[in-house]
């Protein structure tokens, strides 16, 4: 399989279909929404633990039939809250994404206008594109020794 067929199988669901179309500010946002799904995931993980070492210890001291009953409860409610969070945004229609929609749209409309946040996300992407493109600057200057 090629390089590029599997990037496209891995391709989340709110990615742009080309990658070089993305501007700083959506970069940035998508970078924000990452974080706060990997806060969320950390927090399910928090209490996921100990609950599920509780429900392995009440499977393990029954006397019922099925006693990882509460122990599969938990899996499925893990299951589920993995679906939700849609860390890595690869399920469509996801709720988190819905719920951080919203937020998103008003964001991306602040910096494409012609407000204060517009026009300083547009004056720092000139400032940087006019530093790329200056010459006879490396452009990994840090690491030119």
């Amino acid at each position: 399989m090629s390089e590029d067929a599997e990037n496209q199988e891995h391709t989340p669901s709110d990615a742009p279909a080309d990658a070089a179309q993305v501007t700083r500010a959506e970069l940035a946002l998508a970078v924000a929404r990452f974080q706060l799904k990997l806060l969320m995931d950390g927090m399910r993980d928090i209490l996921l633990s100990p609950i599920s070492i509780v429900a392995g210890l009440i499977g393990i001291l029954s006397t019922d039939p099925h006693p990882d009953r509460a122990f599969r409860r938990v899996m499925v409610w893990g299951r589920k809250s993995e679906d939700w969070i849609n860390l890595f945004g690869y399920r469509k229609g996801a709720q988190s994404d819905e719920l951080l929609q919203p937020f998103e749209q008003r964001v991306l409309d602040e910096v494409r206008g012609d407000g204060l946040v517009g026009r300083a996300s547009r004056g720092l992407d000139n400032a940087l594109n006019k530093r790329a493109k200056s010459p006879g600057e490396s452009q990994h200057s840090d690491t030119d020794a």
